[in-house]
């Protein structure tokens, strides 16, 4: 660790296991519970980056947590810890590996603060993070290098301003442990989200958005997934509202589990369906409100094709739904659908697709060819000629 003009470099450091540490004129330093001896062990910690002297840092000085070809910040301790962050930190990288529902790690500010982590954010395990606090002034966030959130949650509280660059991964392949998004103010991110995970896409497994009451969180980009044969599951589970306004092309299920929460499909917007067998898609459910004023796409490329079949796209029964002025379907290479109050029609061939808003389900019905019918119609004419001949 040196002391360069307006920059403090500090080598790798683990918060709960130190792999080193070092003073200079700006102190790193834990404090249990509140300031005093630092103490190394204790099960809860605090964490400060500030001048030895004042406990802040110089009016000019940036202080810089770096990697240098190693770790940079990795908190991996087995007890809650509180990062105070007084004044502007960069750092190389942050990854949280630590195991425990109950284990907590906040950074917040004391004074005017700005964190930047310029390479990815990796939040692993059953553990907390959360930036900011509420009721605090403005904490400036930067997570420059994308979010990788594999379980466990991410927590951004009332006064963070964060700004992601990069896509934002959140694992929905995990059944214990779900990967949560929780927002404390509203937030807008044009960020792409990756839905990762390589199982078999278990009803139970999802990724989880939780916008508090009163607020939005409004997803920009496109919701996507790496798996390219089982659907990854949504959950919006806020008493807030999350609003998709993406080309979004997951096919797995999205369900509204807050009762109070408010799903919107922004205008411009899509969600996909893919169809399979009789009865056999991904759907829209929950207990909460929709609002559907984008698109919905229908992939229609491996459905059954058998007269009668039908596919619940929105469980109507359990969701308060509405369809706005704007809102539409279309399949994913057969064109738009055409819409008679509420009934949304689609002729491809002999196969006439019909979306009902009504019940939120796709039906299929099959039109027999035409020399079908002259078929038909000739048989008739036959049995006609035939009972006038038994008369006569």
């Amino acid at each position: 660790m040196h002391k360069t003009t307006s920059t403090l470099l500090i080598g790798a450091v683990t918060l709960g296991a130190f792999t080193s540490i070092g003073f200079a004129q700006a102190v790193w330093d834990l404090r249990s519970p509140q300031p005093g001896t630092p103490a190394w062990s204790d099960v809860n910690t605090w964490a400060r980056v500030s001048d030895g002297a004042t406990g802040t840092p110089g009016t000019n000085d940036t202080i810089t947590i770096d990697n240098t070809g190693t770790n940079a910040l990795v908190l991996s301790g087995t007890a809650t810890a509180n990062v105070i962050v007084n004044g502007t930190y960069t750092i190389a990288a942050l990854n949280v590996t630590t195991v425990g529902s109950g284990i907590n790690y906040n950074f917040y500010r004391s004074s005017a603060a700005s964190l930047t982590v310029t390479g990815a954010l990796t939040k692993q395990n059953s553990s907390q993070l959360t930036f900011g606090r509420n009721g605090d002034a403005t904490f400036t966030l930067n997570l420059n290098g994308g979010v990788n959130l594999d379980r466990g949650t991410l927590r951004f509280a009332n006064n963070v301003a964060p700004t992601i660059t990069g896509t934002i991964g959140m694992n929905a392949d995990v059944l214990s442990v779900y990967a949560t998004l929780v927002t404390n103010a509203n937030h807008t991110f044009g960020n792409g989200v990756s839905l990762t995970g390589a199982g078999s896409g278990d009803a139970g497994s999802r990724a989880v958005f939780q916008p508090a009451s009163g607020t939005t969180l409004t997803l920009n980009g496109a919701i996507s997934q790496t798996s390219a044969t089982f659907g990854r599951n949504l959950a919006m589970d806020g008493a807030g509202t999350l609003a998709l306004g993406g080309v979004n092309t997951y096919f797995g299920n999205t369900i509204v589990s807050n009762a109070n929460g408010t799903l919107n499909l922004l205008n411009g917007g899509e969600t996909r369906f893919v169809i399979g067998a009789n009865g056999v898609s991904n759907s829209i459910s929950g207990t909460g409100s929709a609002n559907f004023n984008g698109m919905f796409r229908v992939d229609l490329s491996g459905a059954n094709l058998t007269d009668g079949n039908s596919w619940t796209l929105v469980n109507v029964g359990t969701l308060s739904e509405t369809f706005g002025l704007s809102f539409s379907v279309a399949s994913t290479t057969l064109g738009d659908f055409s819409n008679d109050a509420g009934i949304w029609s689609l002729t491809d061939g002999n196969n006439l697709w019909s979306f009902s808003q009504s019940t939120g389900t796709l039906s299929l019905q099959v039109i027999p060819e035409p020399s079908s019918f002259a078929a038909l119609a000739g048989l008739s004419m036959l049995g006609f000629a035939a009972s006038r001949r038994r008369r006569r």
